[in-house]
């Protein structure tokens, strides 16, 4: 995913056989247990399908820039909002299985 962005900011080329890996390792099944709340579930699912569009209508003609949201930035947008429920997390499983 990260590549992808990479790519899109920079009006990269995306080969199709690159395009569909992205798609492939950015679906929901690969992180619907990487959070605990079912608020953060949602949040992060709008932000996967968002990605997962521009990567799809991406044809290399201009710059696309996908939101980039830091944990501690998260964090202190929740607290401007006084909201004080934590984010509970897990460990990310990294790994690609083909």
């Amino acid at each position: 995913m990260v590549l992808g962005v990479f790519l899109m900011l920079h009006k990269s080329k995306i080969t199709e056989k690159l395009r569909q890996t992205i798609i492939k390792y950015s679906d929901w099944e690969y992180e619907k247990d990487q959070l605990k709340s079912e608020e953060d579930h949602e949040e992060r699912k709008k932000f996967l399908d968002d990605f997962r569009e521009k990567i799809k209508k991406y044809d290399g003609t201009k710059v696309v820039k996908v939101p980039f949201y830091t944990v501690t930035r998260v964090i202190d947008e929740k607290k401007a909002r006084g909201d004080k429920s934590p984010i509970w997390r897990q460990n990310i499983d990294y790994s690609i299985k083909d």
